[in-house]
């Protein structure tokens, strides 16, 4: 569909030589403003909450903290072994930040008969070649209306590339915890087949 129609082009960090793609800004069908809660729930503790934007894309573990009658939310973050934190996911449209708010704050969404449909693009597309032998090594953002800002990562796999979804490593020895899911199948095929086809071009690219 073309609301996943983007074009990539291809940008070099000089003090690092890492090539990054960054994608050229698209038409959007939905913005900012026309992304709701359509669902908010909690852990049992109640220190963590997760919401679903639009039945389409669900965003858990948002850590919790009130203060002074004031919540303030902390999206998920990757902390590197050296315990720098990278963000995972971010909400850069305020209006939806505080809907968010809103809704772990009161426990509760505004009902609504319909949502519209939310569209993506790719904002950026950072290569990690390594050494040579090496496999290809990619990190993403995936951008939601103008308002979500996801980090992927693509690797390189004995069954052809596969994509890596924003999760944390279990407490208890068993699964990862999934931080981020998508629930609308066009939405979230429509932009995985664009990372793979873009991961695909650089690997031919690199040889």
């Amino acid at each position: 569909m073309s609301i996943y129609r983007c074009m990539v082009l291809s940008m070099a960090l000089a003090f690092t030589g890492i090539p990054v793609y960054a994608a050229e800004p698209v038409k959007q069908v939905v913005q900012a403003e026309k992304v709701f809660v359509t669902k908010v729930f909690f852990s049992e503790n109640g220190k963590s909450a997760g919401v679903v934007l639009n039945d389409a894309v669900e965003i858990d573990e948002i850590s919790v903290n009130k203060v002074s009658g004031s919540v303030n939310l902390k999206f998920p973050v990757y902390i590197s072994k050296a315990g720098k934190e990278y963000p995972q996911v971010s909400v850069t449209d305020r209006g939806l930040l505080k809907r968010i708010e809103d809704a772990v704050s009161t426990k509760n969404v505004v009902p609504r008969e319909k949502v519209e449909r939310l569209s993506c693009k790719i904002t950026k597309f950072r290569v990690y070649t390594g050494r040579k032998g090496v496999k290809l090594s990619v990190t993403a953002q995936v951008t939601i209306n103008n308002a979500v800002v996801i980090e992927c990562k693509i690797r390189d796999g004995k069954n052809g590339p596969w994509i890596s979804w924003p999760a944390r490593p279990p407490k208890d020895g068993k699964k990862w915890v999934k931080q981020v899911r998508f629930y609308d199948k066009e939405l979230s095929e429509g932009i995985e087949q664009l990372l793979i086809k873009r991961f695909n071009e650089v690997k031919k690219e690199e040889g």
